[in-house]
């Protein structure tokens, strides 16, 4: 479940999922269930819901009349702080659902609308990241942003892309040096110039729009897709020594799906960022065919991102999507 607040890092199998950057670099972690949630809400809590389950499963259900509607969203509001439940048993039993449904709600969502989200990504046990979208959609920068980051300034980053020149998104990665390393994508020559061996251990491979911008009768293409299918099976366990981080991948493509060379990149990505403004249909589609979301969920997700550049999708355990105002586990 959500827990807000540095005071929950020392809770038995935390993990920091997300900083506001709105509140001081407040922290946002991902803890082991408990009864009650670690979170109080902001604003109105029943913003968090639904407001077709709250006809339904509330007004409706238990036959409300106005006044006895008006007292609730008041109490929740603010409005009014307290509340009298007499002795109306349909308003003490909807108000004892709407508990129940807060509480499990403030475990799982949490919003606030002055946010601004900046997921974390441990340098050293990156995993795999995609980044898709159309063109100009900001996913190469995006991903940029996050290598410029300070904890990622020791790490080694090769970067393959076809754009070095004339993508100014790409060029930002010059700034760290030596640090980055630019390959040519030009002067493959051969598979064996693409394998772990030819990296630095615990370093962290990117492919920008190489699907996009090679032709599928060119040889290249096919050593790099095997590439990039070693790094996301096996880049992990490409270390220094046992203790040691594992190799990281980061890619940028425009599609979603990729027919059978992007197998084992759907189910070997832990990360992926999409972009709402483009393409909803295509995200939508993917997340309920492929990764198995319910579409009730996705609609839910998509609205509540409406108005973020980016939305995370954390397609391991925990399942999560993050946007720039908010964060839902599912």
């Amino acid at each position: 479940m959500i827990a807000i607040g540095k005071q929950h890092s020392k809770i038995k199998g935390a993990h920091l999922i997300a900083s506001d950057m709105h509140s001081n670099g407040e922290p946002v972690y991902w803890v082991p269930d408990d009864e009650y949630p670690m979170q109080d809400p902001s604003g109105n809590p029943l913003d968090l819901i639904e407001p077709e389950w709250l006809l339904k499963n509330i007004f409706r259900k238990y036959s409300l009349g106005k006044k006895d509607i008006s007292k609730l969203v008041n109490f929740y509001k603010g409005d009014d702080e307290s509340m009298d439940l007499g002795d109306s048993w349909k308003l003490q039993h909807a108000f004892k659902a709407l508990e129940k449904k807060l509480l499990d709600v403030l475990k799982t969502h949490y919003e606030d609308k002055s946010a601004n989200f900046e997921p974390w990504h441990n340098p050293d046990w990156l995993g795999s990241i995609g980044f898709v979208a159309a063109s100009k959609s900001g996913k190469t920068w995006r991903m940029a942003d996050i290598l410029l980051r300070p904890e990622f300034a020791k790490k080694k980053v090769y970067i393959l892309s076809a754009n070095v020149r004339s993508d100014k998104s790409i060029q930002r990665l010059k700034s760290r040096g030596r640090k980055s390393v630019f390959v040519d994508i030009d002067g493959i020559e051969s598979q064996r110039q693409l394998s772990l061996e030819a990296i630095t251990p615990g370093s962290i491979v990117v492919y920008d729009d190489i699907r996009e911008s090679i032709p599928e009768s060119d040889q290249r293409k096919k050593w790099l897709y095997n590439f990039q299918n070693v790094l996301l099976t096996k880049g992990r366990h490409w270390r220094r020594t046992a203790n040691s981080p594992g190799t990281g991948f980061m890619y940028a493509q425009h599609v979603l799906k990729s027919g059978h060379h992007g197998r084992v990149q759907h189910t070997e990505t832990q990360y992926l960022y999409v972009f709402p403004s483009s393409s909803p249909h295509q995200i939508t589609d993917y997340l309920v065919s492929k990764v198995g979301w319910s579409r009730h969920d996705v609609k839910i997700v998509m609205a509540k991102a409406k108005g973020s550049r980016w939305l995370l999708l954390h397609l391991s355990q925990p399942l999560f999507a993050m946007w720039r105002t908010g964060i839902m586990l599912l």
